[in-house]
């Protein structure tokens, strides 16, 4: 996992800056839209990334809320709980992130049922977009 922290330090200037930020709840809940071109090109609906903030940090791993092949963008919501994610909250639009991996994981399973009803709750609701939408 080292080798490839340090590669995309190496890539940074490429992608992995916030380039649209929101925060909601009084700030506890914060919306980070992220360029990740190749990201949002492969990635699949219930697929995740992690995330670092600095050198030292923890590495995170966080469902994408949305992805833009477009515009190059993923976007992650999550909510201020402890130090890695306090210090995520410090990275504002233009700032960078240390390092992005991604997209990891199964994507999750979507058949075409009809009309189907959603629930979520708390920021795990973010999660349920990109299902409704595929």
């Amino acid at each position: 996992m080292l080798l490839a922290i340090c590669f995309l330090k190496n890539r940074r200037k490429q992608w992995q800056k916030i380039v649209h930020r929101e925060e909601m709840a009084q700030g506890t809940i914060i919306m980070n839209e992220i360029e990740a071109p190749r990201i949002s090109r492969k990635a699949k609906p219930g697929q995740f990334v992690i995330l670092q903030a600095d050198e030292t940090g923890e590495r995170i791993p966080l469902t994408m809320a949305d992805t833009n092949p477009d515009k190059g963008t993923i976007t992650i919501i999550y909510m201020v709980v402890g130090k890695s994610t306090a210090r995520f909250k410090e990275l504002q639009v233009g700032d960078e992130y240390f390092a992005l991996i991604g997209p990891l994981g199964a994507p999750t399973h979507i058949e075409n049922f009809g009309k189907v009803v959603c629930v979520g709750g708390g920021t795990g609701i973010a999660v349920l977009h990109p299902i409704t939408r595929a």
